[in-house]
C-alpha cells in the first residue's frame, strides 16, 4: 500500500520528519517506554485513525512521534504503529522532536542525544516522498 506523510502543521522549530532505519532504531529506544502499554499481541491490521484521505489518490500516513532523551528513543505517540511496522519494514517514516526540546536536556545528554540520532536518521522525509507499507486492512480498533 503507497501512502504518503501527513504533514502537521503543528510542528515546532527543530522538528522535522525523517526516514528511520529499523534496525538501528530498536538497538537505542527506551523499552520501558516503549512498553508502557503493555500490548502483548499486535495483530496486523492498522487503524484507521493513523490514515487520511484527503487526496484520493494516495492515503497520508500519520507517522509515529519520537524524541530522544539521554540517548534514549521515548515515544509521544505511535508505539502501536511502530510495533506493528518493526518487522514489516527496514525504513519507518517518525516525526522527530527537536534535540534539547526536553526541558532538563544537559551538555553531556544532547551530546549522546546526536550521537543516537545520528545513528538512527537516513535523511529527512520530502513531501513527495511515497512510503510503500504492507498491505493490511485499516479497521477502528477504538471499538
Amino acid at each position: 500500500m503507497k501512502v504518503n506523510i501527513l504533514f502537521s502543521n503543528k510542528r515546532e522549530k527543530g522538528d522535522y520528519y525523517y526516514k528511520i532505519r529499523v534496525s538501528n532504531l530498536m538497538k537505542f529506544i527506551d523499552r520501558e517506554d516503549f512498553e508502557c502499554r503493555k500490548s502483548k499481541i499486535i495483530k496486523d491490521i492498522y487503524h484507521q485513525a493513523w490514515f487520511l484521505n484527503k487526496n484520493k489518490n494516495i492515503l497520508q500516513f500519520i507517522p509515529p512521534t519520537i524524541y530522544i532523551h539521554k540517548g534514549k528513543i521515548c515515544f509521544i505517540n505511535g508505539r502501536h504503529r511502530t510495533a506493528l511496522l518493526i518487522n514489516k519494514l527496514d525504513v519507518i517514516p517518525m516525526l522527530v522532536y527537536a534535540l534539547d526540546a526536553y526541558p532538563s536536556t544537559t551538555e553531556s545528554s544532547l551530546e549522546k542525544n546526536k550521537i543516537t540520532f545520528e545513528q538512527i536518521i537516513i535523511s529527512r522525509v520530502k513531501r513527495s516522498d511515497v512510503f510503500k507499507l504492507p498491505k493490511l486492512p485499516i479497521q477502528n480498533l477504538a471499538t
